[in-house]
């Protein structure tokens, strides 16, 4: 239910920025970032948009082990390619249904930096953004690395998840500033316990 009003209220941001595709990140590793992007994709496939998922991890991707599927493939492997981009992606022996499609990270690349901050890069997230309702990418964390900050800048906002009682102030604060140069939209705070409350997922929206 939490992921649900996460989403309405991504919706409503929409109303007045349209919101193509969003990057979902972190400060740090571990803060359930993942989780919380296959559980934006699945509030939004029921209500019968068609999703994209992508791991733009390409240093530690995750999303295949979490849905079970083969990696031999993905996103790195599209970003090197010279073929056209195609119009969708087809997920295979996925237990996802309906109408959420995956692209993994692939294979992990020499420098994934050179990747990420390509032009295909830009053209990728683009081309998808034309034939999915929505894109959502799972991006590694965005402290000490530049990746987030690369993937950010190709997509129309950023969502920053912060695991209660893992992630200091101070760092999500620096995290905070860093992405609010590219469209940050909101903070979700991951592990809160509230008796009113049945999931551990809370969206505090930081709209500018």
């Amino acid at each position: 239910e939490s992921l649900d009003l996460l989403y309405q209220n991504l919706q409503l941001i929409n109303a007045t920025a349209e919101l193509h595709s969003i990057v979902i990140t972190s400060t740090l590793a571990g803060e359930g970032k993942s989780t919380l992007a296959v559980g934006l994709a699945i509030s939004a496939a029921r209500l019968h948009q068609r999703v994209l998922l992508i791991d733009a991890d390409l240093r530690r991707p995750n999303l295949h082990k979490l849905l079970n599927l083969p990696n031999e493939q993905g996103l790195s492997t599209l970003l090197v390619s010279q073929s056209p981009i195609p119009q969708q992606i087809e997920t295979q022996d996925s237990n996802l249904r309906g109408n959420i499609s995956v692209l993994t990270a692939g294979p992990t690349p020499a420098d994934p930096v050179k990747l990420l901050s390509s032009q295909r890069m830009k053209e990728v997230i683009a081309a998808f953004e034309q034939t999915y309702d929505l894109v959502i990418v799972d991006a590694p964390p965005a402290l000490g690395m530049v990746d987030a900050v690369l993937t950010a800048s190709c997509c129309s906002g950023v969502l920053l998840v912060g695991r209660i009682n893992q992630v200091s102030r101070s760092k999500l604060a620096q995290a905070m500033e860093m992405l609010s140069q590219l469209n940050l939209i909101g903070v979700v705070a991951n592990g809160v316990s509230s008796p009113t409350v049945r999931e551990s997922y809370y969206a505090s929206q930081d709209q500018r």
